[in-house]
């Protein structure tokens, strides 16, 4: 390959031209020769630089599915860290329901065996139906027991009233004396526990010493 002129041509372009006996510039062999060892030269650098591209995205690729695996197995160690705290919180919250109703339940059987032994009653027979008429709410750091739909009741008024309704509930009632229960002997078949609030009342006034009988065995 030959030139007329060198005119316009970069320095290190123009250094690899000789200028031959025709006056025409000519492409030195070693020239040429250099030429194609600088572009093999930049052919493998290119090379190399596109393998270590792909390498690097090949570890980037690597290291992206590392990081979601990982990240799913964080996700599951904390659902079952949730989990484990879940149950552990329900657990605990169950225990303090339980432990509260026992205080609840502690507080309304004291005031009820309290009342009803100040009254003369006998807490085998009044404490069931009293129980149920009671109700225990948060006063404070204490608890309070009221009537139930008469919070404003005093618990000793609400006792001296069963006198009318279960005398046999108390003692000195006047359980005593003879008699054969109205009846036909229907009540007194069954068991002091196993008769209603009405049976018990009923034998008391038939019958108060059938009545003390049955109570003292129940």
């Amino acid at each position: 390959m030959s030139l007329e002129t060198l005119e316009g041509l970069p320095e290190e372009v123009a250094n690899l031209y000789k200028k031959g006996e025709d006056g025409k510039f000519h492409l030195a062999g070693e020239a040429g020769d250099g030429l194609k060892s600088a572009l093999q030269k930049e052919r493998e650098r290119a090379n190399a630089a596109e393998k270590a591209l792909k390498e690097r995205e090949r570890q980037e690729a690597d290291s992206k599915a590392a990081k979601e695996r990982d990240e799913l197995e964080r996700k599951g160690e904390y659902e079952k860290l949730k989990a484990s705290l879940e149950a552990e919180i329900k657990a605990t919250r169950e225990r303090a329901e339980a432990l509260e109703a026992k205080l609840r339940n502690g507080a309304r059987d004291r005031a009820a065996m309290e009342a009803i032994q100040a009254a003369g009653g006998i807490p085998k027979a009044l404490l069931p139906h009293v129980q149920g008429a009671l109700e225990v709410v948060q006063d404070g750091e204490d608890y309070k027991v009221i009537v139930k739909g008469d919070p404003g009741k005093k618990l000793d008024a609400f006792i001296a009233g069963l006198k009318t309704e279960m005398p046999w509930g108390f003692n000195g009632s006047g359980a005593s004396g003879g008699g054969a229960p109205q009846s036909g002997g229907a009540v007194h078949t069954k068991t002091w526990a196993e008769m209603s609030l009405k049976e018990r009342t009923e034998l008391h006034n038939q019958n108060p010493t059938l009545a003390a009988q049955l109570q003292g065995a129940n």
